[in-house]
């Protein structure tokens, strides 16, 4: 029996969230959702995930806030060659800067 890759989705606004479930579904991986830096933090410590799509802004509508690059540097700490994918609509200088020191081979969409 082949292993069916985890892919850990941290997104906090629903409709993306379900975007992305359905895609990574329709793909034959098994999606896991986390709508926020806690519930990442939980499935990161129950599961063995093969790769992480993460939105760097984890509070809709404030650009400001990083929960999302929180759980990229958790991952590399505790899953240092896990790929990790960043999505966001809000990509700022200073994110750009704090990704590429965090997890410089992760692309950006």
């Amino acid at each position: 029996m082949s292993h069916q890759p985890n892919i850990l989705v941290v997104e906090d606004r629903a409709d993306w969230q379900g975007i992305l479930y359905e895609s990574v579904l329709r793909e034959g991986y098994t999606p896991h959702p986390a709508t926020s830096y806690e519930e990442a933090l939980n499935a990161l410590g129950t599961k063995k995930f093969d790769l992480a799509i993460v939105d760097p802004v984890l509070d809709m509508g404030n650009r400001f806030n990083r929960e999302g690059l929180s759980v990229v540097e958790k991952i590399r700490k505790i899953e240092p060659e896990m790929p990790v994918v960043i999505i966001t609509g809000s990509f700022t200088r200073d994110m750009k800067v704090s990704l590429q020191q965090l997890s410089p081979d992760s692309p950006v969409l």
